[in-house]
């Protein structure tokens, strides 16, 4: 599901050892006080390894033995990870605690979703071979797949054939509500996180961040109940722990760019010309502190780390993270909206292409332009997306998420996508109002279970369908991976046996990304699509099928003979894989096709 900073490879949970790196930390402002004689802030038009180690040249036998000290450290820290723990070193945390990898490069063999298993020895989808096996009928109409995120290329190679157009805006009046529906200008969609005057919001605050300052407030105006006070406390707690991993992530980034400019510029004095591993392997052999520095820029550079990169994300972090803990922050500043109202129609804009890495990622899983020579092919050829923006850099805001609903449902969406989630929902049942209102007009909803690997029918995960009620038209879907062995399911993944639905493929996926670019992210958020496209496709052929009725077909007709235990997402136990889903097994679109074509011969 969305958490931010799902840029490259996606997320995985579990913490770095922080014991280590606090002494690495001590090592190194040791080695920037005391051996390198480094003062105050770095000066950003130096090198970084001449901020960080300026008196190498020339350096007293001491100097160089402190340095080489301080090389052999790293690298023995290093050797002493284990290899999960070693990939969690190369690994950055998001706010809400995701595990972000940096630095590698989508790799061909990540194309593996849509395969089928008895075909392809890959547990995908098999969606291709329903293509291949069944006579493919265009509808009268395409289906209509609303994608509730962040924003959304749409002009995007492998996309701009599938954006959704409102008619009625595209030929009338500029500046005016030409359709009625209350947004003015929405030829393709709408963003609930714009202003009228053309900003938009990036970043918001979390979810506990507003709730912290919304409680305390209420705790200065009048004394609070038993029930409030304990509220409060545990979001306190939440808040402090979030932050608190924001800035170790921080100190971690730091850390590391000081690694691995110690390793650089010792390198660069025997004439390396590159961060790059043929550049390093260039360097005729040297001294031990020579090939201590190789060996620890190596392990850097071999997973695509450099200062470069490690310094966008420490930029990134900095600025974008700050909202998020800003007991003071309100977006509606920006966008201009009645705070108090939920149902407050129009407040947005209609630039829906702000902050769209994970929105057109999302879009390309379900609907990117099949066979067509170039990118990927999407999960249904018959669709059209309506990109409904609402999941800042931060967590969405309830009302944005019950009013985009309302949207999609009233301009003609069949099947809507939510690869967002917080832990927190002060105004849930606005939005349990909205997934009624869903349920009446016969829209499915389909929804990213998250990547806390938690059982989520323990934990609060927002949003979720109202309990108690017969909402049969909302999916939860958690995320497989392509090995059909104890890993099946993705170690990220939140799991549960009465909150859950099914099991899609969500790890190294490979889909569309801003400017005509494909990259593999890791997420339910990655899941979610997929069903939700295979939800479309099934649409397409037999248009007369009710959100209950796909729902039911998607669910018999899971993939059920999967290996019977699994690793469990965050204690990697072993455990029955039908004991951590309702239905027991990974969404199949060639088995959902062949189903719904022998419902439909019977009548």
């Amino acid at each position: 599901m969305r958490r931010r900073g799902e840029l490259s490879l996606g997320t995985v949970p579990g913490g770095f050892r922080m014991r280590a790196t606090m002494k690495r930390l001590m090592i190194v402002t040791l080695s920037c006080g005391m051996l390198l004689g480094c003062q105050g802030d770095p000066n950003p038009n130096l090198d970084p390894s001449a901020q960080a180690f300026p008196a190498l040249n020339g350096a007293s036998g001491l100097r160089r033995a402190q340095l080489l000290h301080y090389l052999r450290e790293a690298n023995e820290t290093l050797d002493s990870k284990t290899s999960s723990e070693m990939s969690d070193h190369f690994s950055y945390r998001d706010a809400k605690g995701n595990r972000i990898r940096y630095g590698e490069a989508p790799a061909t063999s990540e194309v593996w979703a849509l395969s089928d298993l008895e075909l392809d020895k890959i547990p995908g989808t098999s969606t291709e071979r329903a293509f291949r096996e069944f006579p493919m009928r265009t509808p009268e109409k395409p289906i209509i797949v609303a994608v509730i995120d962040g924003g959304v290329d749409i002009h995007h190679e492998d996309l701009a054939g599938v954006i959704w157009t409102n008619e009625a805006e595209e030929r009338g009046t500029p500046g005016r509500d030409n359709d009625g529906n209350g947004y003015v200008g929405d030829v393709h969609g709408w963003n609930f996180l714009g202003a009228a005057d053309g900003r938009n919001l990036e970043a918001n605050s979390l979810e506990v961040t507003r709730e912290v300052a919304r409680m305390r407030r209420l705790a200065e105006s009048r004394e609070l109940s038993e029930s409030e006070r304990a509220y409060l406390e545990k979001l306190e707690a939440s808040f402090e722990a979030q932050s608190g991993m924001a800035r170790r992530t921080l100190d971690k980034l730091r850390v590391q760019l000081k690694e691995l400019d110690s390793a650089l510029v010792v390198l660069r004095q025997a004439g390396l010309g590159s961060e790059s591993i043929p550049a390093l392997d260039a360097i005729p052999a040297g001294d031990e502190l020579l090939e201590q520095a190789r060996a620890l820029a190596r392990r850097y550079l071999e997973r695509g780390v450099t200062t470069a990169v490690l310094n966008q994300k420490i930029s990134w972090l900095q600025k974008e993270v700050e909202p998020h803990f800003d007991l003071n922050f309100n977006a509606s500043d920006l966008i201009g909206d009645d705070p108090a109202r939920m149902d407050d129609i129009g407040y947005g804009n209609s630039n829906v292409h702000v902050d769209a890495d994970h929105g057109t990622h999302v879009a390309g899983i379900i609907a990117a332009i099949r066979e067509n020579g170039i990118g990927i092919n999407g999960q249904s050829a018959f669709v059209r997306i309506m990109p409904l923006r609402v999941v800042p850099n931060g967590d969405e805001r309830d009302k944005d998420v019950g009013n985009a609903i309302r949207y999609a449902v009233d301009n003609g969406a069949r099947v809507v996508n939510m690869s967002f989630g917080k832990s927190y929902s002060p105004n849930r049942e606005y939005v349990y109002d909205a997934i009624r209102y869903a349920r009446q007009k016969g829209v499915l909803l389909v929804h990213a279970a998250g990547n806390s690997g938690v059982d989520i029918d323990l934990e609060d995960s927002f949003p979720r369908r109202p309990e108690g009620e017969p909402v049969d038209n909302w999916i939860e879907v958690a995320a497989s991976t392509k090995y059909f062995d104890a890993s099946l399911v993705a170690s990220f993944s939140n799991y549960g046996q009465k909150s859950v639905d099914l099991f899609a493929p969500g790890m190294g996926i490979l889909s569309s990304t801003p400017g005509n670019a494909y990259q593999s992210y890791d997420g339910t958020s990655m899941a979610s699509p997929e069903v939700a496209g295979v939800a479309a496709l099934l649409l397409s052929q037999y248009p007369r099928l009710t959100p209950r009725q796909v729902r039911a077909i998607l669910m018999r007709t899971v993939r059920g003979n999967v290996p019977e235990l699994v690793e469990a997402p965050g204690t990697g136990i072993l455990t029955d894989f039908a004991k951590l889903s309702v239905s027991g097994g990974i969404v199949n679109a060639y088995e959902a096709l062949k189903t719904a074509a022998l419902l439909f011969s019977s009548k």
